[in-house]
Formats: C-alpha cells, structure tokens, sequence
C-alpha cells in the first residue's frame, strides 16, 4: 500500500543487494494520510481495479501482507471489493529470518499464511521451490496445517 523505491541499503553504506525484503518504513499517521494515500485512493475509486499487491517490506512494525491497514482502508474505508495478491514470495518473507533476508515477524510460515489470509490477501502469488526444505515453500499451501490447527474458521476462505 506504501510506495518505496528501495531495492537495496547500498545508498546509506550497506552491502545487502536485497534489502527491500527485510525493510520497515517509518510512517507517521499524518503522512501516511496526507503523503502516501491520496493517489491511492484516487486510483482505487476513480479506476476500480480488480486487484492490487501488497509488498515484501513493512509499515511501522508490521509487514505490508500482514498489515491490518489492508482492511481498513481498502475493505472498510473505501468499500473495495477487489482482490488482493501478495508480491512474489511476501508472505514467505513475512516468517523468514532477517539473516534469510525476511522481515522474521511470525515463528512460523504457518503463522504468516494465516495472518496474511486474515488481513486480507487473497493470493500468495509465488513463492519458493519445495524441495528439500518444504518449510520455503508456498505458504499458503501451509494454510491447511493452520486450518487443522483451528487458526481461522471457513468463513474467512469464503471472504
């Protein structure tokens, strides 16, 4: 939902290519509503798009996938009803470790596949190849050990 222009922290000295994976912007209330959304907002009630994509790095603490301003300002705010798809691999990156250049905000992919899903994305686009580790994966194939597990009801695939 934020704008960034950031692949890697080559500009401030760093050494890390990746970076965007694991980055939290800092946004004050005040800018995000006066500097980030209104473009946002004019493309999404103006153009009616049938989808939008949540990004790899995270707003104030949390990860964009995961992130409960998703509902808020486009499900309850702005009455949207499109679908919302994760980029290539996000969810994934909302449990990897910051060492595997994640954002390390659940324990588990488990976790991360059901806190995405509740947030309200509705496609895991992408993701990893399953062999040999099948915990870097497709999280949203994990979805089905959080449904076991009683993480979310059935209603919330039916949203």
């Amino acid at each position: 939902m934020t704008r960034y222009n950031l692949e890697s922290d080559f500009a401030v000295g760093g050494h890390n290519p990746q970076y965007r994976l694991q980055y939290y912007a800092n946004v004050s209330i005040a800018d995000f509503r006066q500097t980030f959304t209104p473009a946002f907002h004019r493309t999404i009630t103006r153009t009616n798009p049938r989808s939008v994509m949540c990004s790899y790095h995270g707003l104030n603490g949390i990860p964009q996938c995961a992130h409960p301003i998703l509902i808020t300002e486009l499900r309850d705010r702005l009455k949207w009803q499109g679908a919302v798809f994760s980029d290539g691999g996000a969810v994934t990156f909302i449990w990897r470790p910051v060492a595997q250049n994640g954002l390390g905000y659940t324990a588990t992919i488990t976790e991360a596949a059901v806190l995405s899903l509740q947030t309200g994305v509705d496609l895991n686009s992408g993701g990893f190849e399953r062999a040999p580790n099948p915990k870097t994966g497709f999280a949203y194939e994990h979805l089905v050990e959080g449904y076991s597990q009683h993480m979310f009801n059935e209603s919330l695939l039916d949203r």
